[in-house]
C-alpha cells in the first residue's frame, strides 16, 4: 500500500515558521503549480511515485505547525468549487481557471493545553481559529500566495502564591498572515512569510500591541530528495528579536519526511491508511520555540495601571499522530502530547519581575478542511 504525501495542518503558518512546506514548483522554469495533486503538471523528479500532492510541501505550520499548515493538495478527490470559473482581483491576484478551484481553504481550529500544576504555575488553554485564501498566480508568477486571517484566545490560570505575577486571565491575538514561495531559478527559491497582528489583553492597547513577525529564507534544491533552507526568523519578543532559520528538508521516499530546520525541527513517518476516505495516518516527533508576546495592563503595585509588555517563553517537544482524508473530502487533523521546559514570564518595564516556571506537559489537537 502506498504511503501518501504528508501535509501538516494547523494555523496557516506557525508564527514565522514556513518550514519545509513550500511547494517545489521550480523543476523547470514556468512549471505550473497544481494545488490539487495533478501529477501531470507536477515536476516528476521531485515527487516519489504515488505520492499525490507535493509531499510535505503543501504551501506554508506550522506546526506549529505549528505550527505552527498549510497547503491545499487534495489527491484522490477534489473539493467542491466556490468559484468554478476562477476568481480575480484585477491584475495582481489571479486564480487559475478550472472546475476545482476553491478560494477559501484550510479552515480549522487548534486547541493547546498546558498544565498549570493546580494554579501554583501558569496553566494555559489556547484556541486558534483560521482560514486561508489562496491565490495561485500572485503578481502573474506561478507561485501561490496564501493569505490567512486568524484569531487566537489564550486563557490563563495562575500563577498564584507563592509565585507572584501579573498575567491577565485572557490574552488575545488578531492577525493576518501572508505566505509566498516564489522560484527564482529551478534550483533556488524563497520562503517568505509575514504576519501582522494585534496582541493584547484588550485593556492595554497601544503601539506595542502591534507586532510584525515572519521568516525570510532561501530554498535551495540540492537533489530531488534534499533541499536546504537558509534565512532568519523575526520573533519580536522582549529579549529575543531574531533567530536563524537554517536546516534541511529531506524526503527520501513517500514513507518518511524530515524537516530538520531550526528553530522548529520535525520528522514524520507514514503509519497506515484506513477508512472509506483512504485516510493516511502518520506519526511524528518535533520541537519548537513556543509562547508569545502581548501588551498588558499591570495589576500589582507599584506598577498597577501601567501598560507593559509580557512574554511567555518556552521550549516544547512533542510526539503525535496526523491524519488526512485523501478521497472525497479535504478533512485532516492531528493530536499530540509534549513536554514543555525552559518556561519563563518576561516583562519589559521591570526585568526583575521575571518569573521562571516549572516544566509541564502539553496536549495539542486540531482539525482543518
Amino acid at each position: 500500500m502506498s504511503g501518501p504525501g504528508m501535509v501538516p495542518i494547523g494555523p496557516s503558518y506557525p508564527p514565522g515558521y514556513t518550514g519545509g512546506y513550500a511547494p517545489p514548483s521550480g523543476a523547470a522554469l514556468g512549471a505550473p503549480f497544481d494545488a490539487y495533486g495533478n501529477a501531470a503538471v507536477q515536476p516528476p523528479s521531485l515527487l516519489p511515485p504515488n505520492a499525490g500532492a507535493y509531499p510535505g510541501y503543501g504551501g506554508g505550520a506550522a506546526p506549529h505547525g505549528a505550527q505552527p499548515g498549510y497547503g491545499p493538495g487534495y489527491p484522490g478527490g477534489q473539493p467542491g468549487s466556490l468559484f468554478p470559473n476562477g476568481f480575480s482581483l484585477g491584475d495582481y491576484f489571479t486564480t487559475a481557471p478550472g472546475p476545482y478551484q476553491r478560494f477559501f481553504q484550510n479552515t480549522g481550529m487548534t486547541y493547546t493545553y498546558l498544565d498549570g500544576h493546580d494554579g501554583a504555575e501558569l496553566g494555559l488553554n489556547e484556541i486558534d481559529i483560521h482560514t486561508t485564501a489562496f491565490f495561485p498566480r500572485f503578481l502573474g508568477i506561478d507561485s501561490p500566495l496564501y493569505v490567512t486571517p486568524g484569531f487566537t484566545f489564550d486563557f490563563t490560570e495562575g500563577p498564584s502564591a507563592p509565585v507572584a505575577s501579573d498575567v491577565p486571565g485572557a490574552l488575545y491575538a488578531a492577525w493576518l498572515d501572508f505566505g509566498w514561495f516564489p522560484r527564482i531559478t529551478p534550483a533556488i527559491g524563497a520562503d517568505l512569510n509575514v504576519r501582522v497582528g494585534v496582541y493584547s489583553d484588550f485593556v492595554a492597547v497601544n503601539s506595542d500591541s502591534i507586532r510584525i513577525t515572519g521568516t525570510g529564507a532561501a530554498d535551495i534544491i540540492l537533489t530531488p530528495t534534499l533541499r536546504a533552507k537558509v534565512g532568519v526568523t523575526y520573533l519580536d519578543r522582549v529579549d529575543i528579536k531574531m533567530l536563524p532559520y537554517v536546516g534541511f528538508v529531506y524526503h527520501p521516499h513517500e514513507y518518511a519526511q524530515y524537516d530538520l530546520i531550526f528553530p522548529k525541527p520535525r520528522a514524520a513517518w507514514y503509519l497506515t491508511t484506513v477508512g472509506a476516505h483512504n485516510t493516511a495516518v502518520w506519526w511524528y516527533v518535533g520541537a519548537e520555540y513556543g509562547g508569545g508576546s502581548w501588551s498588558i495592563d499591570r495589576a500589582q503595585a507599584p506598577l498597577a495601571g501601567f501598560a507593559d509588555r509580557l512574554d511567555i517563553n518556552d521550549i516544547r517537544t512533542f510526539i503525535g499522530l496526523e491524519w488526512r482524508c485523501q478521497q472525497g473530502t479535504a478533512a485532516r487533523g492531528f493530536a499530540e502530547i509534549g513536554y514543555v521546559f525552559s518556561r519563563e514570564l518576561e516583562y519589559y518595564l521591570v526585568p526583575g519581575d521575571n518569573v521562571s516556571l516549572n516544566d509541564t506537559f502539553m496536549f495539542r489537537a486540531g482539525f482543518a478542511y
